[in-house]
Order: C-alpha cells, then sequence, then structure tokens
C-alpha cells in the first residue's frame, strides 16, 4: 500500500482514487506531517493508508475522489485557505482538529517525539475502531 506521505521532498501527487481504508491528515507543515506520518506508519504497518493534504480544496478534491470515506481524519485548524472547522463539518467520520495555538475544542498539536508518538497511538487505536 503507497501513501502520499512516503514522498520526500517531490511535490505531491495529485489525490488520485482512494479504495480501502484510509487516513486523511490535512496538515500543512510539511515536516510534522512527514513526521507524523513516519510514526503512523511505523506503528500501523502499513495497514492503513495516509493521504495528506495541505488545503481545504484538495481535502475536498480527495474526499469527492474515494471509494470510501476514511475511517478517521486528522486536521489542522488553520490551513493555507481556510478552517479545519470547514472540513470537519463535512466528514462523517471521527476526527480531531489541532492547532499549535489551541482553542476550546481543538486539541493542542503535539509537540515532540514523545508526545508525537503517544498520539499516534491514540489514533491509530481510533482508526481501528472504525
Amino acid at each position: 500500500m503507497t501513501s502520499q506521505c512516503d514522498m520526500g521532498n517531490r511535490e505531491p501527487e495529485p489525490c488520485r482514487k482512494v479504495e480501502g481504508s484510509w487516513l486523511l491528515l490535512a496538515e500543512d507543515d510539511d515536516l510534522f506531517a512527514s513526521l507524523f506520518c513516519r510514526f503512523f506508519r511505523k506503528r500501523n504497518q502499513e495497514r492503513l493508508e495516509v493521504r495528506q493534504v495541505r488545503s481545504l480544496a484538495e481535502a475536498r478534491r480527495c474526499l469527492s475522489r474515494s471509494v470510501a470515506p476514511p475511517v478517521f481524519a486528522v486536521m489542522d485548524l488553520n490551513l493555507e485557505d481556510g478552517s479545519g472547522r470547514e472540513l470537519a463539518s463535512a466528514l462523517t467520520c471521527p476526527h480531531i482538529l489541532w492547532s499549535a495555538s489551541p482553542e476550546p475544542g481543538v486539541r493542542a498539536k503535539p509537540s515532540g517525539r514523545p508526545a508525537l508518538e503517544a498520539t499516534v497511538e491514540e489514533i491509530s487505536l481510533l482508526a481501528e475502531g472504525q
């Protein structure tokens, strides 16, 4: 199973038709997204594909081209073209909304390796339950 998160420094491929179980990661911080994907892949052994998008527009395009909705979504509150809240309200799957500057209803973005690993573990367990 491939992951858009495997792309290294290359530009992302257009969000192709996604089949099977997948997690939507709406995150415009490429370094943070890369670390999240690395820890998530290590924890999940490629059982769940991660599709990273950087904007609301990319997320909408990815969702519209998917055979099935994501089993879970992780979204940054502040994306380059709007709020992750807009995306969250359109999803039918469980999700986490986070930000470096949390506010009510928004989690603090994990800071540091232990916090990120613990968050990936939590998200993995929640996604597996879907």
